[in-house]
């Protein structure tokens, strides 16, 4: 709401803001591509051809995300776990919202940091950031103790909070 009032006053804020999103509309576009590169490549390892593998994903991809956008109209009232009292008033939508930003991105985050600070040789993650010796093995350490113990209490601490 607000990016349209902003380019609706500055000079030239037409052209700018049909730039402006046109750009987005490719960067979007391009970015869903990339992220359907991995099921694709995965199922033309299976022997698929490309063609029909990029239309399955692409077609799954879209169906799966239709219940998301039901969530705000259609199925507005459908509560697929009202069942479980923490998410009965949950739509797909905000399930989904839920579990990736509770649940994904903290795991992922936790599995970078380990696989960062166990896997990768400490030189290397030195060479690629520009660290000295010593700066090396601090992180590595914050990497392989500190960040996972954090994330893991951040992720967990709302489970244990006391509700009042």
């Amino acid at each position: 709401m607000t990016l349209p009032l902003a380019f609706a006053r500055i000079p030239g804020g037409f052209v700018a803001a049909l730039a402006f999103f046109v750009l987005l509309i490719v960067a979007a576009i391009a970015f869903g591509i990339s992220m359907l590169e991995m099921p694709v490549a995965a199922l033309l390892r299976r022997g698929w051809p490309r063609p029909r593998a990029s239309l399955a994903t692409a077609a799954t991809c879209w169906l799966g995300g239709l219940g998301t956008v039901l969530s705000f109209n259609a199925s507005s009232t459908w509560y697929p776990l009202s069942a479980i009292p923490a998410f009965a008033n949950a739509t797909v939508f905000s399930l989904l919202d839920h579990l990736t930003s509770n649940i994904m991105l903290p795991f992922g985050g936790f599995m970078l940091a380990m696989f960062a600070g166990w896997m990768l040789p400490g030189r290397l993650l030195a060479e690629h950031i520009g660290l000295s010796p010593l700066s090396k093995g601090v992180l590595q350490t914050l990497l392989r103790y500190l960040v996972p113990a954090c994330i893991a209490v951040v992720t967990l601490f709302p489970l244990f909070a006391v509700k009042v």
